[in-house]
């Protein structure tokens, strides 16, 4: 007896849902639906130099030059802004090289807005440093820093 009266309850109860869905189906609702997407820049460093290595040719030439000092992979939603920053020291000017752009080092810094790419990117940097005068051939601490800043559309 009960289960005859909760399979009733259960039949009467989807016949009633099933009215109200159909009810609902032929009322027009508009729904506006908004959102915002934050800029962002993921930054992934692969392989990073952890000093500056300078020979006496360098040293005597005045300028050293480092290939493959920094990989990495980004993948950004938006523009964004690179920067170099380099720490005084055996380093007066110099250049990097990402992405096909070349960034000329002056007063210890560099910096250049790039465009937003669809996909992950992968990139190398390399640096020619010259060299503060009376810099002497030797290990020292990496001069160099990245940044990468979202750019708000």
């Amino acid at each position: 007896m009960k289960t005859r009266r909760l399979v009733a309850g259960l039949a009467s109860l989807a016949a009633l849902l099933a009215l109200s869905a159909a009810a609902d189906a032929s009322d027009r609702t508009k729904v506006r639906v908004g959102a915002t997407v934050m800029p962002r820049v993921q930054f992934d460093v692969r392989h990073q130099v952890d000093r500056l290595r300078i020979s006496e040719e360098d040293a005597r030439r005045g300028y050293v030059e480092v290939a493959d000092a920094l990989r990495f992979g980004i993948r950004t939603n938006c523009d964004y802004r690179l920067e170099v920053h380099v720490a005084p020291g055996q380093v007066v000017s110099g250049e990097a090289r990402v992405l096909g752009h070349g960034l000329q080092i002056r007063d210890g810094n560099a910096a250049i807005h790039l465009p937003m790419s669809q996909h992950a990117t992968e990139a190398t940097v390399t640096y020619r440093f010259t060299l503060a005068s009376g810099t002497r051939a030797g290990s020292y601490e990496w001069p160099a820093r990245m940044v990468l800043q979202p750019v708000p559309a």
